[in-house]
């Protein structure tokens, strides 16, 4: 009887580490005072499981459990405490291993279903987000090509020809930097390279389709591959394009690409509110506005304050429709 009195002090001071321990305060043992601390240490134990049981994944394979299975037994038994399991034990269900099915259970998929989950695609062509790195649809660089302008992915080649068609200080009038300079052009021109190497953005040269002159520029950006959506921006052209259909096949080009092929289901645009041809040209899309963003970004000319607007998968067809009646009535 004194064995048990002691192996149950015992477990009640391992139960409890930080609190002074049972021993320095409680009398000799009896047999009532015995059963007593056994009876809380079993229902310390007993709450601790539950509570490391909480924590566990409903899909994990069997193995995963064995860990705490040990340190119950252990707690009963009055050889260690549970908040005294190595923690790389109650990580176990995390080791790679643990996601392969046993060999001698080969009834098991819960390792392979959770691998799949893991990699298998979305509905539409969207991603899961990787752990790390960028995150960006394969399909969206492309060459475009429509019956007035070829939309190009941007090379070093491109840099030249794009300064000549920029050289326009108005045209640079609501963007970030003002690219009719041979700083800022610099910087812009450097910083959609990164991004296009980074996978963050698909920047794009558009061109005239006969004779190959460069207009200006666009891109998809805000990639959000993991939810279906994006943004198309960043866009300007030489003043000798506007109102000359390129501007409204580049939306068409890039609308059909990203809702068609790539799988979008949401395509959104920013613009400074105080903009208003530019507003106007979204609202003929038809985009829908969606609010106004204050103090949004800094510009080149002060504060700005951004306008949003979207197209998502259903409001497409009728916008589809629109872009080709419109490029229709021009020729």
């Amino acid at each position: 009887m004194q064995h048990v009195e002691h192996r149950f002090v015992k477990l009640a001071d391992a139960l409890n580490p930080i609190a002074r321990p049972v021993s320095t305060f409680l009398p000799p043992l009896n047999v009532g005072r015995t059963r007593l601390l056994r009876d809380a240490a079993d229902h310390e134990a007993r709450r601790e499981v539950r509570r490391r049981r909480r924590r566990l994944p409903h899909d994990q394979p069997g193995r995963a459990r064995t860990a705490v299975r040990e340190a119950q037994a252990d707690a009963v038994a009055g050889r260690r405490a549970l908040d005294r399991v190595p923690e790389a034990k109650l990580q176990a269900r995390d080791r790679p291993d643990l996601r392969e099915c046993p060999a001698d259970r080969p009834g098991r998929r819960a390792g392979r279903q959770q691998e799949h989950r893991l990699r298998r695609r979305l509905v539409g062509g969207a991603v899961r987000l990787p752990a790390e790195g960028p995150v960006m649809w394969e399909e969206l660089t492309q060459r475009l090509e429509g019956k007035l302008i070829v939309l190009e992915p941007i090379r070093e080649e491109h840099r030249e020809p794009l300064r000549a068609a920029a050289a326009d200080p108005v045209i640079w009038r609501w963007m970030q930097v003002d690219g009719s300079e041979t700083d800022g052009f610099d910087r812009w021109f450097v910083h959609a390279l990164r991004e296009a190497a980074a996978e963050r953005e698909a920047p794009f040269v558009t061109t005239e389709r006969d004779g190959g002159r460069v207009l200006g520029s666009t891109r998809f950006l805000s990639l959000r591959p993991e939810h279906r959506g994006v943004e198309i921006g960043n866009t300007w052209l030489a003043r000798s394009a506007w109102s000359s259909g390129a501007n409204v096949e580049a939306k068409l080009l890039m609308l059909e690409h990203a809702f068609e092929r790539v799988g979008a289901m949401r395509v959104e645009f920013k613009t400074d509110a105080r903009n208003v041809e530019s507003r106007r040209a979204l609202e003929a899309l038809p985009a829908t506005f969606e609010g106004v963003f204050r103090k949004h970004m800094l510009i080149h000319v002060g504060i700005r304050d951004s306008a949003y607007y979207a197209i998502t998968d259903d409001d497409w067809p009728a916008v589809k429709a629109n872009l080709e009646h419109r490029l229709e009535a021009r020729r």
